[in-house]
């Protein structure tokens, strides 16, 4: 039996990290969002402060890796279930995120994905979501809290790094083959 592939894009916010795991579910990925796991806590607390701000507190008081925790026991409810072999996860902050994945489901492989602060800021924008930032200090400021977090020490330790600032065709080509996508329908 195939073990499991594990491929995990960090980046900073709006650097393409759910894109590129659009591409690969489209080559059979099954796609976890990490990003899902603090929003939905944070939204069950009710609590009063911003998400980012939340998410400092909850990695203060319970560990970096305390929303890899739920991560962890969703992915292994689907292996043992058979769900999926192939797996992406998209937008881990710390380095104890991916060493919990690591150590208790198998081996990931990591690739990092990178625009300029003005590239991502811009896309913000044009996401017209009531979550985007409309001021680019506070965007670099988020960006600031989120390296803290080891953003960029995930992003120092990829294998393969992506940049990310031309069209979007020869993005989802560099994603493609930098992941060896056919793998997912061996």
């Amino acid at each position: 039996m195939k073990e499991n592939q594990i491929i995990c894009i960090v980046g900073p916010s709006c650097a393409g990290k759910t894109t590129a795991a659009g591409f690969l579910q489209k080559k059979g990925f099954t796609v976890i969002q990490a990003s899902k796991y603090p929003r939905t806590r944070h939204a069950k607390s009710k609590s009063k402060l911003s998400l980012l701000e939340y998410v400092r507190q909850e990695f203060e008081a319970k560990g970096l890796d305390t929303f890899a925790k739920q991560l962890v026991g969703d992915m292994r409810d689907q292996i043992e279930r058979s769900i999926a072999k192939n797996y992406v996860i998209d937008g881990f902050r710390a380095r104890e995120e991916l060493d919990l994945v690591s150590h208790t489901i198998g081996p990931c492989r990591v690739i990092a994905i990178f625009a300029d602060s003005r590239t991502r800021y811009a896309r913000n924008i044009a996401r017209n979501s009531s979550t985007a930032i409309g001021d680019y200090s506070r965007f670099v400021l988020k960006d600031l809290v989120e390296y803290s977090f080891g953003v960029s020490e995930l992003m120092a330790s990829a294998g393969n790094l992506i940049i990310n600032e031309d069209e979007l065709g020869a993005f989802e080509n560099n994603v493609l083959s930098i992941t060896g996508s056919p793998l997912a329908s061996d």
